[in-house]
């Protein structure tokens, strides 16, 4: 996954090495804010409660919201067409902790995710500060789960247990984005993804 990632960013240095004055390369970076849709989280801890030599146990109904950490570098070509390249990472997690003179209980559930992708802009409309592009692309989600239990009765017994769970998912996309150009060195852009 990294040397992919590094030959992506590598072909578009190398591209721009052999640019017209119409082609320009822009870097930027933007963040945002979501939640995490956990059925099959909530399915596997429905699972584990069933057992009946178990006892009762706490559920993770929803983690709280991420915030989205995301770059992008994107290359004009002479057309004004545009090839970006835009990477994210998203982070939450949930905790639980009991103590007392017995002992304790620490649970820690930490969820990451990466999102890459590759765009095609073609432009719809453009003037001198405005724009609008129609987008095609593609690109990799994959998230990371990490479960860590620690049980402790003093001076009795002793459990500590790590999982991992990884997933990765391939998608297309179709986008519409407008951009306005406030000044020579800033633009602010608005994405709508089909």
């Amino acid at each position: 996954m990294r040397k992919v990632l590094a030959s992506l960013i590598a072909s578009l240095i190398l591209i721009t090495g052999y640019q017209s004055p119409a082609q320009e390369l822009k870097a930027g970076i933007y963040g945002g804010y979501g939640s995490y849709n956990l059925k099959d989280l909530k399915a596997f801890q429905d699972e584990i409660s069933n057992y009946s030599n178990l006892p009762a146990l706490s559920q993770t109904a929803s983690f709280p919201g991420y915030i989205t950490y995301s770059g992008f570098m994107a290359l004009t070509l002479k057309d004004f067409s545009e090839m970006v390249f835009d990477i994210s990472y998203q982070y939450t997690g949930a905790r639980n902790f009991y103590g007392d003179y017995s002992g304790y209980y620490r649970m820690s559930m930490q969820l990451k995710g990466l999102r890459t992708g590759l765009q095609y802009r073609i432009p719809v409309s453009r003037g001198e500060r405005w724009g609008s592009h129609f987008a095609v692309g593609g690109g990799t989600t994959s998230g990371w789960l990490s479960f860590s239990e620690n049980l402790e009765i003093a001076g009795a017994d002793q459990l500590s247990e790590d999982l991992t769970f990884v997933s990765l998912n391939f998608f297309g996309e179709a986008a519409l984005s407008g951009y306005y150009q406030a000044t020579d060195k800033i633009s602010r852009k608005q994405f709508l993804r089909l």
